[in-house]
């Protein structure tokens, strides 16, 4: 197996992004909890999946990130759960 030599930045980058994306998926749910109707809830909760997308895209691009590995997904979901 191959191991690079920047794995623990890339991972640390990665923790980032998911604090990032849980300040966004916080908005989210306080524009929800504003609203009050559950279906608009729903939908704002599928509409969380695009800025998730863009974010995640435009720092990959922008820190120049290798192939994806598995530690970056990891990495993601425990800054995620960290923000939350």
């Amino acid at each position: 197996m191959f191991v690079s030599s920047g794995q623990f930045v890339y991972f640390s980058e990665c923790l980032f992004i998911g604090v990032v994306l849980g300040v966004i998926y916080l908005v989210f749910r306080l524009i929800g909890g504003l609203i009050g109707i559950s279906a608009i809830k729903f939908m704002l909760d599928i509409c969380f999946v695009v800025p998730c997308f863009l974010v995640y895209e435009f720092l990959t691009v922008k820190l120049c990130f290798p192939d994806f590995r598995s530690y970056m997904a990891v990495g993601l979901i425990i800054g995620f759960t960290l923000e939350n």
